[in-house]
């Protein structure tokens, strides 16, 4: 269903006027109990709509992105090195830090825009610096790609996360994503690499773009994970 909120609730939460879908049971479960706004739910509503309908995904970015600020309150951070924030499961594993966008990377791009960008670190796993909201299109990549390697058989045959990454970077979806306005990976190689007559994306030439807080974005991934599992687990 189609929730529309008041305007003092709104005002509470600092979300922006547009209608949120959501699961009649999630709403009703807070209505009974006379509870908080199933904020998760919500965003979790909100990352596959982006990703079922590409033609609003830009409208729905302001209500994601808060929605994954107010989960992320609850949120201890771990102690760490600087910068540098990881966030794993029992199944998966990947690093938030700052990417270099002149080295080689993986993009996770919607038209024209970065979405995020993703290095290597030392160990062949995957770092993440975040730009914009994560659909959930975007989140299914990222968590198949951030699986822990077999000790005999890697990431899907592969040596290692980043290699199984590059190496899906160049599937056939990407290119179909691309032209449907989804979201897709794509390489870009080292720039001081790059063929002169390739001229890199803008995002690599102008003020490169700011990282959203590490914080917020682990939030989002793991409201994605959870819930998705939850959803497989109700249709087994």
């Amino acid at each position: 269903m189609q929730l529309h909120l008041k305007p003092e609730t709104l005002q509470r939460y600092g979300l922006p006027d547009i209608a949120y879908p959501l699961p009649i049971a999630a709403l009703s479960a807070a209505v009974s109990a006379q509870a908080e706004l199933p904020l998760a739910e919500m965003l979790f509503a909100l990352q596959n709509l982006s990703y079922n309908d590409p033609y609003i995904w830009k409208s729905l970015e302001s209500a994601m992105n808060r929605l994954a600020e107010l989960v992320s309150e609850d949120v201890e951070a771990p102690p760490t090195e600087a910068q540098l924030l990881p966030v794993g499961s029992e199944t998966w594993w990947l690093e938030l830090g700052p990417v270099d966008l002149t080295k080689k990377l993986v993009a996770i791009l919607r038209g024209d825009e970065i979405v995020a960008a993703i290095c290597p670190r030392d160990d062949g796993r995957l770092r993440i610096a975040v730009y914009r909201p994560l659909d959930a299109s975007s989140l299914s990549s990222l968590l198949a790609a951030s699986v822990h390697p077999d000790p005999e058989y890697g990431v899907c045959m592969r040596p290692n996360n980043w290699e199984y990454l590059v190496d899906a970077s160049f599937g056939m979806g990407n290119s179909l994503a691309s032209l449907e306005e989804q979201s897709c990976l794509q390489v870009f190689s080292d720039q001081n690499e790059a063929p002169a007559d390739e001229p890199p994306p803008q995002w690599r030439t102008a003020q490169p773009p700011t990282p959203r807080p590490q914080l917020v974005v682990a939030a989002e991934i793991c409201v994605f994970y959870t819930l998705s599992n939850e959803a497989d687990s109700r249709t087994e």
